[in-house]
């Protein structure tokens, strides 16, 4: 499944190339993985704070708006195949908190070159062993 076939048209940087490939594992995994990275989130909420603040910054300085956003619907779409209660008008917090680990996850690959490796982990941690970046940079 191709959750981002819309944010690979034209020139595609590295960090971009690194959140399909994000999006395209996400897309598959079970919904107990996405449970288990949203009670990571969720244990973590507080270390994570100011780094999420911190990202929030770089999207809005480093002009990566647009690429978040695409981003963050993807994560959307992929989350709405993996929760059929997300169809819902309400869905249930758990849900929603693998969805914002999901897309803080996905948005910290955009960003990862300005980012100090210790807030990389941080911001990455609810996805660290379901979906591993590569060392490299180019997982």
């Amino acid at each position: 499944m191709h959750a981002m076939s819309s944010f690979v048209q034209g020139g595609q940087s590295e960090a971009e190339h690194a959140v399909r490939r994000f999006i395209d594992r996400l897309a598959s995994l079970p919904t107990a993985d996405w449970l288990l990275a949203g009670a990571l989130a969720r244990e973590a909420a507080q270390q994570r704070e100011e780094p999420i603040r911190n990202l929030e910054w770089l999207i809005t300085t480093q002009q990566l708006g647009i690429a978040a956003w695409l981003a963050t619907d993807a994560v959307a779409t992929a989350a709405y195949l993996a929760f059929p209660s997300c169809r819902q008008v309400k869905p249930a917090v758990a849900e929603l908190t693998a969805r914002r680990a999901a897309e803080v996850a996905a948005h910290t690959l955009l960003a990862r070159r300005s980012l100090r490796p210790k807030e990389f982990a941080l911001l990455y941690l609810p996805f660290l062993t379901l979906i591993p970046p590569d060392l490299s940079g180019e997982d």
